[in-house]
């Protein structure tokens, strides 16, 4: 019996990576992205680059190649295309090919302010072109789906950890749960931009694959929206504490963590709440922080 048919996009970005190796043991899992190793090449930029591949052999679509910071910085106007236009027209190739299921990758940056609780039926009010444009997405989305009667599911994601597929194609090291044990292992020192208060929700990739499996295997009509809550929540310097205790273990040596001068803000309660799936992360940040000290030494 032939096993169900997914198609996964940006299949070499972090989270494409993981997702599509994850879930080859369930389905049969098709890479598309605009490296040649991709089993379709598809440029997001331009329509006609996926216009006419013939998508009706899939049973369900995972699209990780949504917009990143970097997109807004380098041409802004092309990331909203690419958000808006370029999706939607992308999303109707799928729906005229009869794709029953389309997961798309957010962030929670669409809430706008991370603070107090979040759950996902609290309303967005997102603060920059990032959060805005993967908003435009999402709403794209659900736009076409609810045209040609598919499912939709957009998961946001927050603070996403977990070792790339392949680490020399790997962009986002400046993110910070890979910034601050890069620092330690490169100067033995975490600097802050800011006082480091605010508080993450830290969600796993193996974390993230697994719901998507769980949401392409159910029975039951996918929710619109998914908040991926991981096991640790803890505040921008609780992390680089955790980081500078960790490097300390494995090497012997004492790190230190800087930031401004001046008194931290009065700790604000963050909840980071999903109510519409039955899932319990099972990552550990400590174990990934391990990783990839480890991993940064063997490099250096």
């Amino acid at each position: 019996m032939s096993r169900p048919q997914i198609l996964v996009t940006g299949t070499s970005g972090l989270i494409g990576g993981v997702v599509a190796s994850y879930l080859e043991a369930s389905f049969d899992v098709v890479r598309m992205g605009r490296r040649d190793s991709s089993d379709l090449r598809g440029d997001f930029n331009s329509i006609e680059s996926f216009s006419n591949i013939d998508f009706s052999s899939f049973h369900a679509v995972v699209h990780c190649a949504g917009v990143v910071d970097e997109d807004f910085k380098d041409d802004p106007r092309q990331a909203y295309l690419r958000a808006t236009m370029n999706s939607e027209a992308f999303f109707e190739c799928l729906g005229k090919a009869g794709v029953r299921k389309v997961i798309n990758f957010s962030t929670a940056h669409v809430y706008g302010q991370l603070s107090g609780t979040i759950n996902e039926s609290t309303g967005v009010d997102p603060l920059n072109h990032y959060g805005v444009g993967h908003f435009a997405t999402e709403c794209v989305l659900r736009n076409v789906a609810c045209r040609f009667g598919f499912e939709s599911c957009s998961l946001r994601p927050l603070a996403v950890f977990g070792l790339p597929a392949v680490f020399e194609t790997f962009d986002r090291g400046w993110l910070i749960p890979y910034s601050f044990p890069s620092a330690l292992v490169e100067t033995q020192k975490i600097i802050l931009k800011s006082r480091g208060d605010q508080r993450r929700s830290f969600i796993g990739t193996l974390d993230l694959a697994r719901m998507v499996e769980v949401l392409i295997s159910s029975g039951s009509p996918m929710p619109p929206v998914v908040n991926p809550v991981g096991k640790e929540n803890l505040s921008v310097y609780e992390f680089a504490e955790l980081c500078a205790s960790i490097f300390k273990e494995k090497t012997g040596r004492y790190a230190t963590i800087e930031r401004p001068e001046g008194n931290s803000a009065e700790e604000e309660s963050f909840n980071f709440e999903c109510r519409v799936l039955d899932y319990s992360p099972q990552e550990v940040l400590e174990t990934f922080v391990e990783d990839l000290i480890l991993h940064e030494i063997k490099q250096k």
